[in-house]
């Protein structure tokens, strides 16, 4: 078992926090501490955390920005092994504890920062050919691993969207929707900037945007969407 937990591992930081907490965790002492500070987490504070970081000691903070494609890859890798080993769990466990997350998370700052960060996209993706190497090479690379995490959730093979899939696309085409329902409101102008850049994309390349197209009416037409 401990040779199956530390393969892979590296030497560096993150791996002897892992292999301390490892430890640690056999402790019945540190677990209800770890309890204790969990319950204590006030993420309202976290903006002024930031503010504090950015303006009492720049160095730092220049410092901390500096490796932030190391914390961003912390983060993704831990959050693909938790998606990894949710897998394991229960369709009424999943169903359960993701209802009690949804109800947890601030769904406003969720928007807010997906719109910020769409916007930096939106303006790295607006250089064109001019785009860095390595904007473009991150972009390949989350194709790849899209692609990879479909193949290996649909047996070694791309297969195409299922209904459960559409149907949950349609919910959020919904939500959406409604939310962009009122004249002037952010999701609005959200939701034509989108197609202003999805019309201009299909402009640009017709041919990409019809073979992305047809597997997804073809599926519509296999759940019995589309007569």
């Amino acid at each position: 078992m401990e040779e199956t937990m530390t393969a892979g591992a590296g030497s560096g930081l993150v791996d002897a926090a892992a292999r301390v907490l490892r430890e640690l965790l056999r402790t019945p002492r540190f677990k209800q501490s770890l309890k204790i500070v969990l319950g204590s987490l006030d993420p309202e504070s976290a903006p002024n955390l930031v503010r504090t970081l950015a303006w009492e000691d720049t160095d730092i903070f220049l410092s901390l920005l500096g490796s932030l494609p190391e914390l961003a890859n912390i983060l993704l890798l831990a959050s693909r092994e938790l998606v990894s080993q949710m897998e394991n769990f229960t369709p009424e466990m999943l169903d359960e504890f993701l209802g009690q997350v949804a109800e947890r998370l601030d769904g406003e700052a969720l928007g807010e920062t997906l719109g910020g960060a769409l916007s930096l996209v939106s303006r790295v993706t607006s250089c064109g050919d001019r785009a860095s190497a390595g904007a473009k090479s991150l972009a390949a690379a989350v194709s790849r691993g899209f692609a990879r995490a479909r193949g290996e959730r649909g047996e070694g093979r791309e297969a195409p969207l299922s209904a459960e899939m559409l149907a949950l696309l349609g919910k959020a085409a919904r939500l959406a929707l409604e939310a962009a329902s009122v004249e002037g409101s952010p999701a609005e102008q959200a939701l034509l900037s989108l197609g202003e850049d999805l019309a201009g994309a299909v402009r640009e390349h017709p041919e990409t945007a019809r073979r992305l197209v047809e597997p997804l009416l073809q599926a519509w037409r296999s759940a019995g969407e589309v007569q």
